[in-house]
């Protein structure tokens, strides 16, 4: 039986350090929110949505504007409206460097055990199975100014566990133009044009 997964690309933040947006950013002629996307299907994901907070036919909207990455997961479990969501991977548009098997290797990690996971010092991409246990939970942290919504507290809330990865410099994530630079740069003296 093929285990149900849907994904989840985080593209709803302002990019106002990089001061532009991240998700139409492109590296080797793939923009990264097509490439984010690609990434997702190729894991086996039956879906996959993305927190944009544009109109677009995969686009989904935060029932929460501007209360952070959370409100993406939040409006992900929203979107299905009361039906139960089996599995969730979650991946942030601005890992320009994440590949197949670091997801493949989390999503395995994830079905094996039965619980949420993540990579040790990297607390996105995560894989969360049944999300919609921890909407009450998600409800409360974007609607109170005081709790802490953050993805580290929501992954300890849904007792995630931490693996290791043998390639911490796939999860870099790009948020400013000297990082962006310093990416090009990389990819360039690897062979790899924009």
């Amino acid at each position: 039986m093929k285990k149900e997964l849907t994904g989840l690309v985080l593209a709803g933040g302002l990019s106002s350090r990089m001061g532009q947006d991240k998700a139409d950013l492109s590296i080797d002629g793939i923009v990264m929110l097509e490439r984010a996307k690609s990434l997702l299907k190729q894991v086996g994901c039956q879906q996959v949505l993305v927190s944009r907070n544009q109109v677009g036919d995969d686009y989904i909207q935060d029932v929460y504007p501007q209360t952070g990455p959370l409100a993406g997961i939040h409006a992900a479990i929203d979107h299905f409206e009361g039906m139960p969501m089996a599995n969730l991977l979650v991946i942030p548009v601005d890992m320009p460097l994440l590949s197949e098997s670091c997801l493949s290797r989390l999503v395995d990690c994830g079905f094996d055990q039965n619980q949420a996971c993540y990579y040790h010092h990297f607390p996105l991409p995560a894989f969360i199975p049944a999300p919609d246990a921890h909407f009450e939970y998600l409800e409360h942290v974007l609607t109170d100014s005081e709790a802490n919504n953050s993805i580290k507290a929501f992954l300890r809330e849904c007792v995630a566990q931490a693996i290791s990865t043998e390639a911490p410099e796939k999860l870099i994530n790009t948020n400013t133009p000297a990082d962006w630079q310093l990416l090009q740069a990389e990819l360039c003296a690897a062979g790899i044009t924009n």
